[in-house]
């Protein structure tokens, strides 16, 4: 069974998403827009499989999949993915979805290299109950403010593209500027209401467990900070306090502070609990 989950259905699964980024690659007609609902369709349903292997796997460990590196990455190519399918079904990326895509391949491959079995490091020593959520809706949230930041980075060059007036190939094949705003701003959304549970579940941990206080407090207090970043962007999006560009260009700054976030945190947990 162990095999099963840790090797074969992530192979199967890597297949999928290696087939489907072949195909959305594949040269296709301005007006073939079924093509697209299809395989948008067949997102869905990887996204699907993917979310039901991560809960079935997590749950016959009996802890979050974060136990060691090849876990904590099929982690993030999952939420990824999982956030790509939400937008999807609110605005389509069109050709866009080729570059997570080919991030949640290059995530299973690197996941599967480095094993997603645990040997002599127990689940139970990483996580618990409580910090499931707390480490789950970061993940998340972290992946849906990463997407906003790429939106935000597509208006950047399709405005450059307008305004200089050369229109390539990745013109015509990326969603129009009103697609990537709305995007952007979904992604913005989702995002900072996953990443407020994930700080008032810390919150919490502070009121129920007192004795987790210095341990909390010294990653409450960055997590803090990055939650007003984003909770500004939020309003400053949602009552239209700046430019289009503007908060486009804000988003991808975001975006970055969040992949530096995750590295450091990555890096910490890690050296913290095999040191």
């Amino acid at each position: 069974m162990q095999v099963f989950l840790t090797t074969v259905l992530p192979l199967i699964m890597l297949v999928g998403f290696s087939l489907l980024l072949g195909l959305w690659n594949a040269p296709c007609h301005p007006e073939g827009r079924k093509r697209d609902h299809h395989l948008i369709r067949a997102g869905n349903i990887l996204a699907i499989i993917f979310g039901i292997w991560w809960a079935g796997y997590a749950v016959f460990q009996g802890a979050l999949l974060v136990a060691t590196p090849g876990q904590l990455l099929v982690t993030f190519a999952c939420f990824m993915w999982l956030g790509v399918a939400y937008t999807q079904t609110r605005v389509s990326q069109r050709k866009l979805t080729i570059i997570p895509l080919a991030v949640v391949a290059l995530l299973l491959i690197s996941a599967l290299a480095l094993g997603l079995e645990t040997t002599s490091v127990k689940p139970e020593n990483l996580v618990n109950a409580r910090a499931s959520v707390h480490i789950a809706m970061s993940l998340a949230a972290v992946t849906l403010l990463l997407g906003s930041g790429m939106f935000g980075a597509g208006e950047i060059i399709l405005h450059k593209q307008i305004k200089s007036r050369t229109f390539g190939q990745w013109f015509h094949d990326m969603p129009s500027m009103s697609d990537l705003n709305r995007l952007r701003r979904v992604s913005l959304t989702a995002g900072w209401v996953l990443v407020t549970i994930s700080v008032v579940s810390a919150l919490g941990t502070l009121w129920f467990l007192p004795e987790s206080r210095e341990a909390t407090i010294s990653h409450l207090h960055p997590m803090l900070v990055l939650w007003g970043i984003i909770t500004s962007l939020w309003l400053a999006d949602r009552f239209h306090w700046l430019a289009q560009q503007k908060l486009a260009a804000a988003s991808v700054g975001v975006s970055a502070l969040m992949i530096l976030l995750l590295i450091v945190s990555v890096i910490g947990f890690f050296t913290r609990h095999y040191a």
